[in-house]
């Protein structure tokens, strides 16, 4: 059983960054070459690039996550109204923590379960759930914003900086390791990209499919979960609204990354590579002025694009291997 995995380098997107690079620095040399620029980057990218690495493992096996923006909210407003209850202690943050992780670990098992035992499309199961879990962030958060400022930590973890780089961005790019090993030196991700490849010659090996589904989607929970403390953290707030039009924007991320849905075509660096390729478009057409209804048309356009360019990179490779596999004809 053949585990397929895309190559970041042998299609061109490393070339397309490189370009974006250079044409914004052309444009805006004085602003995009900045220390400070490039901070303000990788801050925008710790907070979507988490729920990336957790989605890249629903993409590969089934779909999308499209609940993670309501999540981003619930788990915000869970974390703030914890610490308000325990009187802004380290213990509210600790407890709110973790109350807000095991609900989203919760949230994400039940989509599994629905996904793989109901035969039901990942974006119905988890869009409907985006709508749940933003109607439950506004009970908790009594639809208004909840402020929280104290105690120090919470500060120093939104924004505190260490050699210059904020914290979330440190926080960001340790979840990417740990979840680049999960996916490529475990056999849990072994597993992933098989059930991903061919899910009932995954059974017949062995692999129990509805674990590795539930975990997935457990995993992009979660995930998503502490994007949101992480935005609490930084905004010092919780909000009704936090988190919205995230899941297109982690979508995007996954989808310039080059991971074909639930097919086990993609890799975590290509998923990450989506999410600074997001992060630094985003920042050039704001650096340029570009209006934000325009920007969401090149988005949609770059969508289009990348998903056509991964379906006919992925036929042709396909008719280079049924061609190298039919047999010599007699003559």
């Amino acid at each position: 059983m053949a585990i397929k995995k895309s190559t970041l380098l042998g299609n061109g997107r490393i070339l397309v960054l490189l370009i974006l690079f250079v044409l914004l620095t052309a444009a805006c040399p004085t602003s995009f070459l900045k220390s400070s620029n490039f901070a303000s980057i990788l801050l925008n990218v710790s907070l979507y690039g988490i729920m990336t690495c957790g989605m890249t493992f629903t993409a590969l096996i089934s779909g999308p996550d499209l609940s993670v923006g309501g999540m981003v909210c619930l788990s915000s407003a869970i974390f703030v109204r914890t610490i308000i209850a325990w009187d802004y202690s380290m213990s509210g943050v600790l407890c709110g923590f973790l109350l807000a992780v095991v609900v989203a670990a919760c949230f994400g098992v039940m989509h599994g379960i629905i996904i793989h035992y109901f035969n039901m499309p990942s974006f119905l199961v988890t869009l409907s759930s985006q709508y749940i879990l933003f109607g439950a962030g506004q009970l908790v958060t009594g639809s208004k914003i909840l402020m929280c400022t104290k105690p120090d930590f919470i500060l120093f973890l939104g924004n505190g900086n260490l050699f210059g780089i904020a914290i979330p961005v440190y926080v960001f790019l340790c979840i990417a390791l740990v979840l680049y090993i999960v996916l490529n030196k475990t056999i849990f991700g072994n597993k992933v990209y098989a059930v991903g490849g061919n899910k009932k010659a995954s059974a017949l090996c062995g692999i129990s499919v509805p674990r590795i589904t539930v975990a997935s989607y457990a995993i992009s929970s979660v995930c998503a979960c502490l994007s949101g403390i992480m935005l609490a953290a930084i905004n010092q707030q919780a909000t009704p609204v936090a988190g919205t039009g995230y899941e297109g924007e982690v979508l995007l991320c996954i989808v310039m990354g080059g991971i074909v849905m639930g097919t086990g075509i993609g890799t975590m660096s290509g998923a990450l590579y989506g999410a600074f390729f997001i992060g630094i478009l985003n920042n050039g057409m704001r650096l340029l002025g570009i209006p934000s209804h325009y920007q969401t048309l090149i988005k949609g356009l770059l969508v289009i694009i990348a998903v056509a360019f991964d379906i006919y990179t992925t036929n042709k490779s396909m008719r280079k291997k049924k061609g190298a596999a039919a047999p010599a004809k007699n003559i």
